[in-house]
């Protein structure tokens, strides 16, 4: 009888263990003024900062929010044409102190990569020499002194790196872009033209290209983990498959995760700090239709079938379109889906600890043993 009680209060204790780790699901709402609409973009790695963009009264604005301001406009850079301002806010660092992105600064698509902090408010990181066209922030290191972009101009694309002691500095490789950097700011990913190919840059190093997955010669990495060792992406198998997200590793290169029950798509978007789960999308680069899930004992699932049927969340109304974030411990998830009012919506949700999900199930076994032996 005391083993018994012992291992529910044990479960139950667990699962209490810090409120941000209960199940929750919360819409972000969008900024005052324009059409309801609101993309969670990035989470900082501590779970406290989304960031993303929301439609106001001077059209798509980055944004921040956290649950104690709720959601918050960024602004805009200072525009040559009023009627063309807009902003993204791309990434964010571990501690939502930072924020980086991109500002349109006129209708001719130029836009400058952005800096952001609560102190000196949006600041412009301007656009290399070379380019002189435009410059977009991607990624950024955990403590916000390391930005990793990349810029165009009308023969190319050049990646960069931002420091502030050093400013823009090009790479060197007018065939490259960049989509986002570790958390020591040592390593950054992005992709070649000419086929579009992954590739992680190091300082010492330089660029590595990472390959394909069998059958197509195009890949696209989209997030790196803390330290560098994991990438995720997507690429096709075929000239006319639809694409399959990708895991890479030194040791196993580039491996597909397949695709959730019933599906035929999937691309990975964002990885949890070691790189055990992975969320993303299924469909099209304009067209996603499925935030998806992935971690190695369960493969690739539905997030939203995995948040009603497993966790007990009550969604009705939501379709959740593409999960575009997560933290570090990889507890919460960001995204963006339809709302119940037919809007696109930003999205976070969190989700306990799977031990605290095991320790539960084991309590309620040994109950459910008790009470039928009686």
């Amino acid at each position: 009888m005391w083993k018994i009680v012992t291992l529910i209060v044990i479960g139950v204790a667990v699962w209490g263990t810090g409120s941000s780790h209960a199940v929750t699901f919360q819409g972000l709402g969008d900024l005052y003024g324009g059409d309801f609409h609101s993309h969670a973009l990035s989470i900082s790695a501590d779970g406290s900062t989304v960031v993303g963009y929301s439609n106001s009264t001077t059209g798509d604005e980055a944004f921040r929010w956290t649950s104690t301001d709720g959601m918050q406009g960024l602004g805009n850079l200072a525009s040559s044409n009023p009627d063309w301002t807009m902003s993204s806010a791309f990434d964010v660092s571990s501690d939502g102190s930072v924020i980086v992105g991109w500002s349109h600064k006129d209708n001719a698509l130029r836009g400058e990569a952005f800096r952001w902090t609560e102190e000196s408010g949006m600041v412009g990181l301007g656009v290399l020499p070379s380019t002189g066209f435009k410059s977009f922030a991607k990624g950024v290191s955990a403590d916000g002194s390391v930005i990793a972009g990349g810029g165009s101009s009308g023969s190319g694309n050049s990646a960069w790196i931002w420091k502030q002691e050093t400013g823009l500095v090009g790479l060197g490789n007018e065939t490259m872009t960049a989509y986002s950097i570790s958390a020591d700011g040592t390593t950054m990913v992005g992709d070649m033209s000419s086929p579009h190919e992954a590739y992680q840059w190091t300082e010492p190093t330089g660029s590595m290209r990472m390959g394909f997955l069998s059958g197509f010669p195009e890949s696209l990495p989209y997030d790196i983990s803390s330290d560098g060792s994991v990438i995720v992406g997507m690429g096709y198998t075929s000239s006319i498959s639809p694409s399959e997200a990708f895991r890479w590793t030194e040791e196993t290169g580039i491996v597909g995760l397949g695709f959730a029950a019933g599906g035929s798509s999937s691309r990975a978007l964002a990885t949890s700090s070691d790189g055990s789960i992975i969320v993303g999308y299924a469909g099209t680069t304009v067209e996603p239709t499925e935030a998806l899930m992935w971690d190695q004992d369960n493969g690739m699932q539905s997030l939203q079938s995995l948040l009603v049927n497993d966790y007990g969340l009550e969604l009705t109304g939501w379709t959740l379109l593409s999960a575009s974030g997560i933290s570090a411990n990889g507890l919460t998830i960001v995204g963006y889906g339809i709302n119940p009012d037919g809007y696109e919506e930003a999205w976070v949700a969190t989700v306990p600890e799977p031990c605290s999900l095991l320790l539960i199930g084991i309590g309620g076994l040994f109950l459910r043993r008790r009470n039928s032996s009686k």
